[in-house]
């Protein structure tokens, strides 16, 4: 009977075949026997495994398991999925649209060996270059206070294929982690219960192991609802300064989860009275309120701003519609982001 693998790398993909093909290429290159591959299909049409058979099938290095949902669970639940199917120790969840540097496996090898006892490492990325700081060491903490304290950039912690996780110590709060799966950080659900309910250590190492694909084509990610669903991990911090202290670490890397004052004005006009398709930011602003006393007066405002402004939209819309220019036109469009979680949900992302 062969033993169980040291690391599990996992890929949830859905519908990304020739994105697949180039990362599976990469990793064939970099695995060990220490290792095992696991591809998560989401009901990929066609089926993922049919594209990679050729580099497969001569493959012997470790072992190589495609596993096919029933049926299309979601993209944060197929995150969450490669945690119940990965056997190893540890657990390294990789986009199927992201690249690894040269030799991430052996650093993620390297540097989980030698901290062993930490439950979750989070390494470096090219989302430092674009929203620094850089890190020049290895930065250490205790407990979900000491993580939250030492994060250095919110964005490169959400990044989930710049983390490694410790699957026998997360396990067992899988059920719990799913209930955040609409936070677009179920993964870090995971880590936080795991650390609020046993502590344990935690890492942010400055070596580089993947490279994240960039869009600069506007649509792929919706950084309002993005920012808007992660704050619900706030239910997980219980101490009033913590929440405090990594709220404002948040809005460091992400746009504000209400639009300014003056921007949620215009959404309103455009809107021409209709609350119901704000009601989700008005309902975030009373949750952030409740849980982040530095934002109280910020929730009044917006509350203010709305209420106002959907009653007297008529003579502000008739005003701007009156502007010879291009004003008029974007107006009726402000506001009219992508369904970003919808598309996440039905899994376009992993």
């Amino acid at each position: 009977m062969s033993s169980a693998p040291y690391l599990s790398v996992c890929i949830p993909t859905y519908n990304r075949p020739a994105k697949l093909r180039q990362l599976v290429e990469a990793l064939l290159a970099q695995l060990t026997s220490e290792c095992e591959l696991v591809i998560l299909d989401n009901c990929s049409e066609p089926d993922a495994g049919e594209g990679l058979q050729d580099l497969l099938v001569d493959f012997k290095v470790c072992p190589v398991r495609v596993i096919r949902n029933a049926a299309n669970v979601g993209g944060n639940a197929n995150i969450l999925r490669c945690f119940e199917m990965a056997q190893g120790e540890w657990v390294w969840v990789t986009g199927d649209d992201d690249l690894p540097e040269n030799h991430a496996v052996a650093s993620l090898l390297a540097e989980s060996r030698s901290n062993s006892e930490a439950v979750f490492i989070n390494f470096a990325s090219n989302i430092l270059d674009l929203r620094g700081p850089l890190r020049e060491k290895t930065v250490r903490a205790e407990g979900l206070a000491g993580l939250i304290e030492a994060v250095d950039n919110f964005s490169n912690l959400l990044f989930v294929s710049a983390g490694i996780y410790r699957r026998k110590v997360l396990i067992g709060h899988l059920r719990q982690a799913y209930a955040y799966i609409d936070t677009c950080g179920p993964h870090l659900a995971l880590v936080f219960l795991s650390l609020l309910n046993n502590g344990g250590i935690t890492l942010l190492s400055h070596r580089r192991t993947i490279h994240c694909e960039i869009s600069h084509e506007g649509g792929k990610w919706d950084p309002h609802v993005v920012h808007k669903k992660l704050q619900h991990l706030l239910d997980l911090i219980s101490s009033v300064e913590l929440r405090e202290t990594w709220f404002r670490k948040v809005k460091l890397s992400c746009p504000p989860p209400q639009r300014t004052f003056l921007s949620l004005f215009k959404y309103l006009v455009s809107q021409k009275g209709n609350l119901e398709s704000i009601r989700d930011q008005l309902e975030l602003a009373s949750y952030l309120a409740s849980m982040v006393p530095s934002y109280r007066w910020r929730a009044g405002g917006i509350w203010l701003t709305a209420y106002m402004t959907s009653i007297l939209w008529p003579p502000f819309y008739l005003a701007w519609s009156m502007i010879p220019n291009d004003h008029a036109a974007s107006l009726a469009n402000y506001g009219k982001e992508s369904d970003f979680m919808r598309r996440f949900l039905d899994d376009n992302r992993v």
